[in-house]
């Protein structure tokens, strides 16, 4: 009864993290100052995009407000305004990441893009797989790798 339990335990959890795909979280990273000399926890918003890898990474796409506007990638970083801002955000398409299950604030979905305006994520998802091909094709240019 106790193994049919933990294996119904297991695949809830990872049930339940396979419905984080489309949304939006906060991610927790630390860094270290170099003026104020110490190790600071900082926030970054994060659009998931996979279930989670080896149980317990999850690929995601930066969200971020770009303020030096000639670091904005015309072609990759799809602009996006948010609900609970007036600020302008970018998905960053070209800067796929992971992040640990434990960096990630599953405690506050900040926007469910997918379920909200899935023609958008849909948008961002084509946008990433395009960036991929053309990295593909550049490294097999470069490599003159042949198939």
């Amino acid at each position: 009864m106790l193994k049919i339990l933990e294996k119904l335990t297991i695949v809830g959890v990872i049930t339940m993290m396979n419905n984080k795909i489309g949304k939006i979280y906060n991610l927790f990273f630390k860094y270290y100052d170099y003026k104020l000399q110490k190790i600071i926890l900082k926030t970054r918003m994060a659009l998931i995009i996979s279930k989670p890898y080896n149980d317990n990474e999850f690929i995601y796409l930066p969200v971020s407000s770009i303020n030096i506007k000639n670091l904005i990638d015309k072609k990759y970083d799809y602009k996006i305004t948010l609900p609970f801002s007036k600020d302008i955000y970018y998905i960053r398409t070209h800067k796929q990441n992971t992040a640990h299950i434990n960096e990630i604030d599953f405690n506050n979905c900040l926007y469910n893009l997918n379920q909200k305006n899935p023609k958008i994520f849909y948008d961002v998802i084509n946008l990433m797989k395009s960036h991929q091909e053309n990295l593909i094709e550049t490294i097999k240019s470069t490599c003159f790798i042949d198939e």
